[in-house]
C-alpha cells in the first residue's frame, strides 16, 4: 500500500512540472523620452554673406525666412515693388516670425539714387541685428548696396563697383557706374575708373565687365 501511494506522488508531481502557468497580462509598451531631444535648426545659407551679419540675394522662400529668424536675423529688407510677383504676404510673414520688415523699393536704374542709399544705410545702422536684405534676383540689392558704399562710406567708385558686384550685381553695372560718374563730378579722384589719372598710379584697375 505504501508503495502504491508512493509511485501516485511521483506521478502528480510529473505532470504538476509538466502544466504550463496560466499567462499574465502582457506589458503595455513604453514609448521612448524624446522630452530631452533637441530638435536641429533650420541652416541658414541664404544668397551671398556680404559679413557676418549681411546676406543679400533674390526673393527668399518662407523655409528662407525661418531659418533667418532661427538664425537671429532681426531685419529683412526689400526692393521689391508693391505688386511684384512672389513677393505677395512677404511682410506679414516677416512679422508673425518675430522680424522687422522693411520696404524700399526699387524698380529699376532710375531708383538707383543718393536717396534710396541713404534709406538702406539707415535701415541696415538702425537694425538691432544680423539683416537680410533682398529683390527679386540680387541684382538691385548688390547695385543699391554698392551706391550706399559711396554715399555713406567714402568708398570710391570703383570700390563701390567691387562691393556691387560681391553683393550680386549683375546687368545693373552701367546704370550704378553712370550715376556714380554723376556724383564724383566734384571729387573726381573718386570717380570709377579715374584714380589712376588723378593719382599717377600705374597699379590701379579699371573696373571689368560685371559677371553674368
Amino acid at each position: 500500500m505504501a508503495r502504491a501511494r508512493f509511485f501516485a506522488l511521483i506521478v502528480s508531481l510529473a505532470f504538476a512540472g509538466c502544466s504550463s502557468p496560466e499567462p499574465g497580462p502582457t506589458p503595455e509598451p513604453v514609448a521612448p523620452d524624446t522630452t530631452g531631444a533637441e530638435t536641429a535648426a533650420p541652416v541658414y545659407d541664404f544668397g551671398i554673406e556680404v559679413s557676418d551679419v549681411l546676406r543679400v540675394g533674390g526673393q527668399p522662400t518662407e523655409e528662407d525666412l525661418a531659418a533667418a529668424a532661427a538664425a537671429g536675423v532681426t531685419t529683412v529688407i526689400s526692393l521689391r515693388t508693391d505688386g511684384e510677383p512672389g513677393s505677395e504676404g512677404e511682410r506679414d510673414h516677416v512679422g508673425e516670425l518675430g522680424m522687422r520688415f522693411v520696404s524700399i523699393p526699387v524698380a529699376g536704374p532710375d531708383d538707383l539714387t543718393t536717396e534710396k542709399a541713404q534709406q538702406l544705410d539707415e535701415a541696415l545702422s538702425g537694425s538691432e541685428g544680423p539683416v537680410l536684405l533682398h529683390c527679386g534676383s540680387g541684382n538691385r540689392a548688390g547695385s543699391l548696396l554698392g551706391l550706399r558704399a559711396y554715399v555713406s562710406e567714402g568708398a570710391t567708385g570703383d570700390e563701390a563697383l567691387a562691393v556691387a558686384r560681391g553683393a550680386g550685381m549683375t546687368h545693373l553695372e552701367d546704370a550704378l557706374r553712370a550715376e556714380l560718374t554723376e556724383l564724383c563730378a566734384d571729387e573726381p579722384a573718386r570717380c570709377p575708373g579715374r584714380q589712376d589719372e588723378v593719382e599717377g598710379s600705374e597699379d590701379v584697375v579699371p573696373a571689368g565687365p560685371a559677371p553674368e
